[in-house]
Formats: structure tokens, sequence, C-alpha cells
């Protein structure tokens, strides 16, 4: 019975980061099940087929609130499921140590870039407002992201190469995508986050497939994951709209700290 509260807690928490910060339906559920008691590949394996499911719900209430850009996913997302195969037969070929190691290098260097890129350039008005008579501001809708051929092009390179890690740490892409889209594209973070969410869908396929493939899924521990992350996504994807980004900033970076702490101490 504590297995079970366990896991649909896991699924609430995962959930509720993926709907607020576009990165936590893959990338938190490995952490946390690391911490539950799963190995490496089983959590990594598991997190990715658990993100399909919670993609596939949060990118239906993030296009519904107008907070995701169907070109920029589908410019991410699209050679991202063409690499994420290859990750994911990369990772079964290394051991936990190896893994776990490289998850808290690669988790530490997005959270210093974030950092570093970030703190300089943090302007007086939020990027993701647009002000109107009265003092007041609306959200930028996402139609106000344009599909520049440069921004295109960018988006296509940065998804092939965040496909491979996709399938290597089990990672829905959102912790990679977010921050690619913010520092690299400049697209404003509620976009970011909703858009990241349907590239995740796209690319977790193919990943997922493959860890199932392995045997690297835990299919009953992965039904009560998922009701916990449904009921999470909703409450976060929510909360986003009624939160600034600089909160939004702020809390992807505690969380890319925490985790890349926990991961080293599994990993020594």
């Amino acid at each position: 019975m504590l297995e079970v509260i366990a896991l649909v807690a896991i699924g609430l928490a995962s959930g509720f980061l993926a709907g607020m910060l576009g990165a936590g339906g893959g990338f938190a559920t490995v952490v946390l099940l690391l911490a539950a008691g799963f190995s490496a590949h089983e959590a990594i394996g598991t997190s990715l087929v658990y993100t399909i499911v919670i993609g596939a719900w949060g990118t239906y209430l993030h296009l519904k609130k107008g907070s995701a850009s169907p070109w920029l996913a589908l410019a991410l997302g699209l050679p991202s499921a063409a690499t994420a195969f290859l990750g994911a037969q990369l990772a079964d070929s290394l051991s936990e140590r190896a893994l776990l190691l490289s998850f808290a290098g690669l988790t530490l260097a997005v959270g210093i870039a974030f950092v570093l890129r970030r703190s300089p350039a943090e302007k007086a008005v939020d990027e993701d407002v647009i002000p109107v008579s009265g003092g007041q501001s609306i959200a930028r809708p996402s139609a106000a992201v344009r599909p520049e051929p440069r921004i295109v092009g960018f988006a296509i390179a940065g998804g092939t190469a965040i496909g491979v890690l996709k399938g290597l740490f089990g990672v829905g892409g959102g912790f990679l995508l977010v921050p690619f889209m913010v520092l690299a594209l400049r697209i404003p973070e509620r976009v970011a986050v909703g858009s990241s969410l349907l590239a995740i869908l796209l690319g977790s396929l193919a990943g997922g497939t493959k860890h199932l493939l392995l045997g690297n899924v835990a299919g009953a521990e992965l039904a009560w994951l998922i009701p916990g992350g449904l009921v999470g996504s909703f409450a976060g994807a929510t909360m986003v709209h009624r939160i600034g980004p600089s909160t939004i900033r702020r809390a992807f970076v505690a969380l890319m700290f925490v985790s890349a702490t926990y991961l080293l101490f599994r990993g020594l």
C-alpha cells in the first residue's frame, strides 16, 4: 500500500512540474524513481513511457490555453524522435554508475548555463506580457512566435541533439528544450513550457518504444504513476498562467541544482 501511495505521489509531483515548467514529466520522474529504489535503467525506461501519456495531456491543456506553438514543437520534436532511438540503445550499453554521473553532469551544466545567461539580461518588464491601456497587461500569445528560417533551423539542430539525450537519460526533454528555446531561440518562457510538452510527446514515442523492447519498463508501477501525473499536470498548467516568468526561471534552476546534487550522491 505504501508503495502505491509513493508512486501516486511521484506522479503528482512530476506531473505538476511538467505542467508548470515544461520539465518534470520525465526528468523529475527519473530522480524520484531512483529515490524510490528503482535501478537506473528501469527508472529511465519507465519515465519515458510515462512522459508519453503526460505529454499528450499537458499538450492538450497548453494548446487550449494558447501557450504552445505547434510549428515550434514540430521543428524540435520530429528530429528528436528520430534520434531518441539511438540514445536509448546507448543507455542500455552503459553501467548504472556511468548513467547517473553523466546525467548529474548534464543537469548541473544546464542549471549553470541558465543562471549565467539570464542574470545579466534580466529586464524590468517580463518578456511574456504585452502592455495595454490602463497600466494593465495581457499574456503574449504563442502566435507571436513566428516561424522565421533562422529559428526553424536552430530548432531542428537542437531537436536532433536533444533526442539522443532524451533516449539516453530517459528525460522527456523538457529540461533541455525549455532552456534551449529560452536561451538560444529567445522564446518567451510560457510559450517554451507549452511547446516543449508537444515536442516531448513526439520524441518520447521513439525512446519509450525502444526501452519497452529492451525490458526497461516497470508496467505495474507505471499504472500507478499515470493517475497522479494527469492530475498534477493539470494543476501545473493552470499555475503557469498565474506566476511570472522570473518565478518560473527560479523554480527551474532550483530543480536542476537539487537534482544534480542527488544524482552525484547516488553515483559516487
